[in-house]
């Protein structure tokens, strides 16, 4: 059986492991920007000399369907083959953490179809917002733009401007960034590993949680109410089946076990042995049956 000291470091190392692998993603996605809007750049100068003479509408034509053609250019499937990979990297990141009670540091006894449903449902969500922020906005500017205007250079900024107040450039910088994304690519390894974690922990028979993370002012008031209620003696230490959104209003409708106490939260469910958890006060409910372990898990 682990120390608490040894689980404590391991929860130590979760926050830099992940931020290593959001930032891998987040410089492929500056990188992206920058390189999607150099050629959008060049295609709207390439389009005038094509066609010297042609009024701006016609151009804005001939540039909105290039939008997407544009992005595949610019790397998109790298873009987003990165951050499939990273999920691979946090996944193993989180299977470490159960040699620590005698199971494998593998996907045994797991539902491996579930969590590349998940993997898959986190790709389409930063697909989207990068459609929402990008090309959509530009899209629908560069048809207004073109349109209203007869000189390039103040339709080419009025674009600018939208994709400046779509927050995508980091006005401090001048990189192609934006805060929405980067929160949503790291709070979707946060999430990841949480779902891969208890995945394994219900392999193994693990059902009792406890709560783990900062205890300073930034932290949320469900946190907190996570972290310092003991529903059976031991603060911050729970059977999994009692974290659920019902447990406070401010929980919002994703499970805590995946989402903690909220979006982009700090805190984590380390899974326990019942003999772990008595040793820090824990009364189990007499009522409850030991849990099952899958076989391919130890």
């Amino acid at each position: 059986m682990p120390t608490k000291a040894q689980i404590d470091r391991y929860t130590r190392s979760i926050d830099p492991r992940l931020d290593s692998e959001s930032e891998k993603v987040i410089r492929e996605l500056r990188q992206f920007f920058t390189r999607f809007f150099d050629r959008f750049n060049s295609e709207i100068l390439a389009a005038e000399l094509a066609n010297p003479g042609s009024v701006l509408s016609e151009l804005g034509e001939t540039l909105r369907p290039r939008v997407f053609g544009i992005a595949e250019e610019a790397g998109a499937v790298n873009l987003i083959s990165t951050y499939q990979q990273s999920f691979n990297n946090v996944g193993k990141h989180a299977l470490e953490y159960f040699p620590l009670f005698g199971y494998k540091a593998d996907l045994s006894g797991v539902d491996v179809d579930a969590i590349a449903v998940t993997r898959k449902v986190f790709r389409n969500e930063l697909r989207e917002m990068i459609n929402q922020k990008l090309f959509r906005p530009l899209e629908q500017q560069v048809t207004s733009s073109f349109i209203t205007h007869k000189d390039r250079a103040v339709a080419v900024g009025e674009i600018k401007e939208v994709i400046d107040s779509e927050g995508i450039l980091n006005k401090r910088g001048g990189q192609f960034t934006n805060n929405n994304i980067e929160v949503l690519i790291s709070d979707s390894h946060a999430r990841f590993h949480r779902i891969v974690r208890d995945q394994k922990a219900q392999a193994a028979g693990l059902d009792i949680l406890t709560y783990e993370g900062p205890e300073d002012r930034k932290r949320r008031p469900a946190c907190k109410y996570l972290q310092l209620t003991a529903p059976h003696g031991a603060r911050g230490f729970w059977y999994r089946d009692e974290v659920t959104v019902n447990l406070r209003p401010d929980l919002f409708d994703q499970p805590p076990i995946v989402a903690g106490g909220g979006w982009n939260c700090r805190h984590w469910w380390s899974p326990v042995s019942l003999e772990f958890a008595e040793g820090f006060g824990f009364i189990p409910d007499p009522n409850r049956s030991e849990p099952e372990v899958t076989a391919d898990a130890i």
